[in-house]
């Protein structure tokens, strides 16, 4: 009840706000323009209209008012509702992918003797559309007989990121399991000790160390680099991964493995559209249907948890997430289609 109550206070201050801009602007414009469009016009803020939107940048609701015979502005709030898709990964052992599933059978039993749970070898992430924009938009009726059709212009404004992808919570047992085996990997590699007891340095057994070191590190194969990878290192500009290297996406301190996809934004559009009446002879109810494109200044880039960018980093990358990062890769500007379905408030 607590989180609903906050939602209703959050959407009556977007609502007041959005009506503040629509009134603010509208009157400013009009001043500006009383002098062009006839300062007796009878049709500057003389009514306000309340849209429901919905379409391809979601569900939302707009205010619009006349500045003018022939100009109307708009500013509103969309948000695309909240559903998953799933990807499926397979976790890999070493960098050979025809000997990681015998490699992973044979580790499987002590990492599950670690963890206390079974470690599977396949993850699932849940992308997520994480999408919501504020929109200020102008439309103008051009042609004096026919009040039907309009062309728009103005932007969208929302948070950068439009999507993530993170990991389902049944796979974090298996996660935790590789982040073990790697710790393990990394401290035999070192020569280090496992643990100290009691001021004692404790060893893996040399036999279970050449095993461990022959395996290799544990990961997620994603795709592979399509050219060199550098670091700072201790202030220098290191190579850390060679192009045609696997990427091995491994598990953050948390755990977990995500991915985040962003965008500009600060989004211009630029549409048309046709309306009219929704309800014969019945002015105060309307419909009608948008159509334009959003500029979102470029590409989507998609990052992982570990700085890896995916539209840019790697080829063949693998599965259902191939589909997704070409995709993303085309999507400069994003296509609207809306309906809105309109009430004169006053």
């Amino acid at each position: 009840m607590q989180s609903e109550t906050i939602n209703i206070k959050n959407m009556k201050r977007i609502i007041t706000g959005i009506a503040i801009v629509v009134l603010s602007v509208s009157y400013c414009l009009a001043q500006g323009t009383a002098g062009l469009i006839g300062e007796n016009d009878k049709k500057i803020l003389n009514h306000l209209d309340l849209s429901f939107t919905a379409g391809t940048t979601g569900l939302g609701f707009d205010l619009a008012a006349p500045i003018g015979n022939i100009v109307q502005i708009r500013a509103g709030y969309s948000i695309m509702p909240h559903f998953k898709y799933n990807m499926d990964f397979g976790i890999q052992v070493g960098d050979d992918p025809a000997t990681s599933q015998t490699k992973f059978e044979k580790l499987s039993g002590m990492l599950t003797q670690l963890t206390g749970n079974k470690v599977d070898n396949h993850v699932t992430m849940e992308g997520r559309p994480r999408y919501y924009n504020f929109s200020l938009l102008i439309d103008v009726f051009p042609f004096k007989n026919n009040k039907h059709w309009h062309f728009t212009g103005g932007f969208f404004v929302g948070p950068s990121k439009v999507a993530d992808a993170i990991n389902s919570i049944g796979d974090m047992q298996s996660l935790m399991g590789v982040n073990i085996y790697n710790n393990i990997y990394d401290k035999v590699y070192r020569g280090e000790p496992l643990i100290k007891w009691n001021e004692n340095d404790i060893y893996l057994d040399p036999a279970y160390e050449d095993k461990i070191l022959s395996y290799g590190r544990m990961g997620i194969h994603v795709g592979d680099f399509n050219k060199d990878i550098y670091a700072d290192v201790n202030g220098q500009s290191t190579l850390i991964h060679k192009k045609g290297d696997p990427y091995m996406m491994e598990p953050g301190e948390d755990g977990m493995v995500s991915a985040d996809a962003t965008a500009n934004s600060f989004k211009p559009y630029i549409g048309f559209g046709y309306g009219g009446r929704l309800i014969k002879n019945n002015d105060k109810y309307k419909i009608s249907f948008d159509c334009g494109v959003m500029f979102w200044g470029g590409k989507p880039d998609v990052i992982t948890h570990d700085g890896v960018n995916l539209t840019q980093d790697l080829d063949n990358i693998w599965g259902d997430l191939d589909n997704y990062v070409k995709f993303a890769k085309k999507v400069t500007v994003f296509p609207e289609l809306n309906l809105r379905i309109s009430r004169t408030i006053f």
